[in-house]
């Protein structure tokens, strides 16, 4: 089990990466912290997520920890689901009792902006189950829920006790599931870390379900390191820790304008990042071979939004909610190399629109106006 030890303006945060280690990782933290009462909270899709392991670990506990069950569907992640969790948490806890959320992104968020804002503030445990989770939502604090139409619009920045990431819940998630998680890790390497984003590379999409326990161990323990350098710099995201949204504009668009039902937050992040490597070229800061480079492997999972209606007016309107917009425009994330990414401050969403017409054009468009 490896872990990773975060220091935040904040307060302190661990990490723990491993196999099968769910229980030890969790005896650890409840030892250093003195906890004695907890409430695990379950999303009600984890039963999806290896069940077997869950029944393993729940009867290793040294005391009983009840557990109550939330909504975790991206269309539950509102004000409305957190209140239900306030009214169970209500006559059950005390400002020492620690909440342990299991289960997907979803849930995270919403038990972390629950935890923060319960009697004050409550000692959280994160125990994400989906790749996506383990690689995105894990590390950083953000929580939250959406408003209206703009995503995590309300929440807060609130580092976990700490975070247990186990990827014996990997095995039973499904082939596409891993490779929206997948997605994220790539984001990590064009970002930060060039390498990074060769080894992954080598590994084909439809190839995945063949990488060993230690193999996902490794991978997602050095996406984890790329996260918190960058996020133990600017906890806040006040300026580089917007890098980590790369994709992100167009793909919460996506995620909207499809009612987040049809595509998974990944498949719509490397449609977000394809385009922001295109408009990186296209704004003459990326070299046209490193685009290429990227889209010719993105196209390995055989993403299409085939005939997908996007009017400017409503690309404007609908940007102008993103958490990156200013008065001045939008702060656009793209990269100038693979491995480097830069912050273009000011940018006017109808210069986005603008080529992302173009690219629409484009033969191999994940994005393409018709058939091509």
């Amino acid at each position: 089990m490896k872990k990773l030890q975060l220091s935040f303006s904040s307060g302190e945060s661990e990490v723990f990466v491993g196999h099968s280690c769910f229980f030890q990782a969790l005896e650890e933290v409840f030892q250093k912290a003195k906890i004695s009462s907890a409430i695990l909270v379950l999303g009600q899709g984890i039963a999806n997520f290896n069940p077997a392991y869950l029944k393993t670990i729940f009867s290793q506990s040294s005391f009983q920890i009840p557990t109550l069950v939330l909504e975790d569907k991206e269309e539950d992640k509102n004000f409305n689901t957190v209140q239900k969790l306030y009214e169970q948490l209500y006559q059950k806890v005390n400002r020492h009792t620690a909440i342990i959320a299991l289960g997907g992104g979803v849930l995270g968020d919403m038990v972390g902006f629950a935890s923060a804002t319960f009697l004050r503030g409550l000692p959280f445990i994160l125990v994400p189950t989906t790749l996506l989770s383990q690689v995105d939502a894990s590390l950083g604090g953000k929580n939250g829920v959406n408003f209206q139409a703009a995503k995590n619009a309300i929440g807060t920045v609130r580092q976990p006790l700490a975070t247990i990431i186990d990827t014996a819940f990997l095995e039973s998630l499904s082939e596409r599931d891993v490779k929206s998680g997948y997605v994220e890790m790539l984001k990590h390497g064009l970002i930060q870390d060039a390498k990074y984003w060769a080894k992954l590379t080598k590994i084909h999409p439809n190839q995945l379900a063949k990488l060993h326990p230690p193999d996902w161990v490794e991978l997602i323990f050095r996406s984890l390191e790329i996260k918190a350098e960058v996020v133990q710099k600017d906890e806040q995201e006040k300026d580089l820790r917007a890098i980590l949204n790369l994709g992100h504009t167009l793909g919460h668009y996506l995620e909207a304008k499809t009612n987040y039902n049809l595509y998974r937050h990944g498949e719509c992040v490397l449609v977000g990042m394809d385009f922001a490597l295109y408009f990186s070229y296209r704004q003459k800061k990326l070299p046209l071979k490193d685009w290429e480079e990227a889209h010719t492997f993105f196209q390995k999972f055989q993403l299409s939004f085939l005939g997908l209606e996007i009017e400017k007016e409503d690309f404007v309107q609908k940007i102008g909610l993103d958490k990156k917009m200013f008065d001045s425009g939008l702060n656009f994330i793209g990269i100038d190399q693979i491995g480097h990414a830069f912050i273009q401050k000011g940018t006017a969403v109808e210069d986005l629109f603008s080529v992302l017409e173009e690219y629409r054009r484009i033969p191999t468009s994940f994005l393409p106006e018709k058939a091509n």
